[in-house]
Protein backbone atom coordinates (compact mmCIF):
# COMPACT_ATOMS: atom_id res chain seq x y z
CA UNK A 1 0.00 0.00 0.00
CA UNK A 2 1.41 3.37 -1.01
CA UNK A 3 1.79 6.08 1.57
CA UNK A 4 -0.18 9.31 1.43
CA UNK A 5 2.08 12.04 0.14
CA UNK A 6 2.14 15.81 0.49
CA UNK A 7 4.72 18.02 -1.21
CA UNK A 8 5.51 21.56 -0.09
CA UNK A 9 8.06 24.10 -1.28
CA UNK A 10 9.90 26.26 1.25
CA UNK A 11 12.49 29.01 0.96
CA UNK A 12 15.91 27.71 2.00
CA UNK A 13 16.41 30.75 4.26
CA UNK A 14 13.70 29.38 6.61
CA UNK A 15 15.03 25.81 6.72
CA UNK A 16 16.02 25.67 10.41
CA UNK A 17 12.76 27.21 11.66
CA UNK A 18 10.74 24.86 9.47
CA UNK A 19 12.65 21.75 10.65
CA UNK A 20 11.91 22.74 14.26
CA UNK A 21 8.22 23.28 13.46
CA UNK A 22 7.95 19.86 11.80
CA UNK A 23 9.62 18.14 14.76
CA UNK A 24 7.15 19.78 17.18
CA UNK A 25 4.31 18.41 15.03
CA UNK A 26 5.70 14.87 15.28
CA UNK A 27 7.42 14.59 11.89
CA UNK A 28 10.80 12.90 11.65
CA UNK A 29 13.32 13.18 8.81
CA UNK A 30 14.33 9.91 7.20
CA UNK A 31 16.69 8.99 4.37
CA UNK A 32 15.10 10.55 1.25
CA UNK A 33 15.86 7.44 -0.81
CA UNK A 34 13.63 5.07 1.19
CA UNK A 35 10.89 3.64 -0.99
CA UNK A 36 7.28 4.58 -0.20
CA UNK A 37 6.45 0.87 0.18
CA UNK A 38 9.05 0.24 2.91
CA UNK A 39 8.04 2.57 5.72
CA UNK A 40 10.16 2.27 8.86
CA UNK A 41 8.43 0.39 11.73
CA UNK A 42 6.29 2.60 13.95
CA UNK A 43 5.70 5.24 11.28
CA UNK A 44 2.38 6.24 9.80
CA UNK A 45 1.83 5.97 6.08
CA UNK A 46 2.05 9.70 5.45
CA UNK A 47 5.05 11.24 3.71
CA UNK A 48 5.90 14.90 3.54
CA UNK A 49 8.28 15.79 0.72
CA UNK A 50 9.85 19.18 1.35
CA UNK A 51 11.52 20.96 -1.55
CA UNK A 52 13.90 23.73 -0.54
CA UNK A 53 14.44 26.53 -3.04
CA UNK A 54 17.43 28.82 -2.66
CA UNK A 55 16.00 32.26 -3.50
CA UNK A 56 19.49 33.77 -3.62
CA UNK A 57 20.52 31.41 -6.41
CA UNK A 58 17.18 31.92 -8.16
CA UNK A 59 17.65 35.69 -8.08
CA UNK A 60 21.02 35.21 -9.79
CA UNK A 61 19.31 33.43 -12.68
CA UNK A 62 20.36 29.86 -11.81
CA UNK A 63 17.83 27.32 -13.16
CA UNK A 64 15.19 26.21 -10.66
CA UNK A 65 16.22 22.53 -10.92
CA UNK A 66 19.69 23.36 -9.56
CA UNK A 67 18.25 25.23 -6.57
CA UNK A 68 16.25 22.30 -5.17
CA UNK A 69 17.14 20.10 -2.25
CA UNK A 70 14.63 17.43 -1.29
CA UNK A 71 14.04 16.02 2.20
CA UNK A 72 11.57 13.34 3.16
CA UNK A 73 9.76 13.30 6.51
CA UNK A 74 7.60 10.57 8.00
CA UNK A 75 5.01 11.17 10.66
CA UNK A 76 5.36 8.86 13.60
CA UNK A 77 2.30 7.02 14.84
CA UNK A 78 1.19 8.15 18.30
CA UNK A 79 2.50 6.08 21.21
CA UNK A 80 -0.99 5.90 22.70
CA UNK A 81 -4.34 5.89 20.89
CA UNK A 82 -7.09 7.03 23.25
CA UNK A 83 -10.86 6.62 23.00
CA UNK A 84 -13.20 8.52 25.35
CA UNK A 85 -16.83 7.51 25.79
CA UNK A 86 -17.44 10.74 27.77
CA UNK A 87 -18.62 8.91 30.91
CA UNK A 88 -21.16 6.52 29.34
CA UNK A 89 -19.58 3.73 31.38
CA UNK A 90 -17.30 3.44 34.40
CA UNK A 91 -14.32 2.59 32.18
CA UNK A 92 -14.44 5.93 30.41
CA UNK A 93 -11.09 5.74 28.57
CA UNK A 94 -9.71 2.94 26.43
CA UNK A 95 -6.01 3.33 25.63
CA UNK A 96 -4.16 1.26 23.02
CA UNK A 97 -0.38 1.29 22.75
CA UNK A 98 1.84 0.63 19.69
CA UNK A 99 1.80 -3.12 20.38
CA UNK A 100 -2.01 -3.31 20.53
CA UNK A 101 -2.23 -3.72 24.32
CA UNK A 102 -5.43 -2.16 25.69
CA UNK A 103 -5.97 -0.44 29.03
CA UNK A 104 -9.37 0.59 30.40
CA UNK A 105 -9.52 3.56 32.80
CA UNK A 106 -12.04 5.48 34.84
CA UNK A 107 -11.95 9.26 35.40
CA UNK A 108 -9.76 8.75 38.47
CA UNK A 109 -7.80 5.52 37.96
CA UNK A 110 -5.54 5.89 41.01
CA UNK A 111 -8.41 6.32 43.49
CA UNK A 112 -9.27 3.20 45.59
CA UNK A 113 -12.66 3.12 43.89
CA UNK A 114 -11.20 3.94 40.47
CA UNK A 115 -10.60 1.55 37.59
CA UNK A 116 -7.39 0.76 35.69
CA UNK A 117 -7.23 -2.65 34.08
CA UNK A 118 -5.54 -4.20 31.06
CA UNK A 119 -8.12 -5.76 28.78
CA UNK A 120 -6.06 -7.82 26.35
CA UNK A 121 -4.46 -7.11 23.03
CA UNK A 122 -6.72 -6.01 20.19
CA UNK A 123 -4.43 -7.55 17.56
CA UNK A 124 -4.57 -10.91 19.38
CA UNK A 125 -8.35 -10.80 19.43
CA UNK A 126 -8.63 -10.21 15.68
CA UNK A 127 -5.70 -12.30 14.43
CA UNK A 128 -6.57 -15.38 16.52
CA UNK A 129 -9.58 -15.92 14.25
CA UNK A 130 -7.43 -15.74 11.10
CA UNK A 131 -4.26 -17.58 12.10
CA UNK A 132 -5.21 -19.57 15.18
CA UNK A 133 -4.23 -19.08 18.82
CA UNK A 134 -0.54 -19.89 18.32
CA UNK A 135 0.12 -17.22 15.68
CA UNK A 136 2.69 -15.43 17.86
CA UNK A 137 4.97 -18.49 17.84
CA UNK A 138 4.90 -19.02 14.07
CA UNK A 139 4.61 -15.65 12.37
CA UNK A 140 6.46 -12.34 12.14
CA UNK A 141 4.73 -10.68 15.11
CA UNK A 142 6.00 -7.06 14.68
CA UNK A 143 5.03 -7.09 11.00
CA UNK A 144 1.53 -8.41 11.71
CA UNK A 145 1.00 -5.87 14.50
CA UNK A 146 2.23 -3.04 12.24
CA UNK A 147 -0.14 -4.19 9.47
CA UNK A 148 -3.23 -5.04 11.52
CA UNK A 149 -3.26 -2.33 14.22
CA UNK A 150 -4.14 0.64 11.94
CA UNK A 151 -6.98 -1.38 10.38
CA UNK A 152 -8.33 -2.35 13.81
CA UNK A 153 -8.15 1.27 15.04
CA UNK A 154 -10.13 2.41 11.97
CA UNK A 155 -12.75 -0.25 12.75
CA UNK A 156 -13.00 0.94 16.36
CA UNK A 157 -13.44 4.53 15.16
CA UNK A 158 -16.15 3.51 12.67
CA UNK A 159 -18.05 1.35 15.18
CA UNK A 160 -17.93 4.03 17.88
CA UNK A 161 -18.51 1.60 20.77
CA UNK A 162 -15.33 2.80 22.54
CA UNK A 163 -16.31 6.45 22.15
CA UNK A 164 -14.62 9.11 20.12
CA UNK A 165 -10.89 9.27 19.56
CA UNK A 166 -9.07 11.98 21.51
CA UNK A 167 -5.46 13.12 21.57
CA UNK A 168 -3.27 11.86 24.41
CA UNK A 169 -2.07 15.41 25.16
CA UNK A 170 -5.68 16.54 25.70
CA UNK A 171 -6.13 14.15 28.66
CA UNK A 172 -5.68 15.44 32.22
CA UNK A 173 -2.03 15.30 33.33
CA UNK A 174 -2.66 12.74 36.11
CA UNK A 175 -4.26 10.35 33.62
CA UNK A 176 -1.38 10.85 31.14
CA UNK A 177 1.13 9.99 33.87
CA UNK A 178 -0.89 6.97 34.95
CA UNK A 179 -1.08 5.64 31.37
CA UNK A 180 2.69 6.01 30.90
CA UNK A 181 3.35 4.28 34.22
CA UNK A 182 1.02 1.35 33.48
CA UNK A 183 2.41 0.69 30.01
CA UNK A 184 6.01 0.97 31.24
CA UNK A 185 5.39 -1.68 33.90
CA UNK A 186 3.77 -4.37 31.72
CA UNK A 187 7.06 -5.71 30.36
Amino acid sequence: MKAKRRTITIDLNYKREYFEKLEREGWQIVNPHISDNRLPPGFASEILDVIWLDTVKLSKGIPKEECKGRYRFYKRTPAYIVFDNEGDSFDRYTVINEDGDMLGLSDNPTHPQGFSQFCGNCVDNYVDYSYGGSWRRHLNVPKIIQHELPRIIKEFEAEGHLGKRVEFVDLPKDIQEHIKYRFETIN
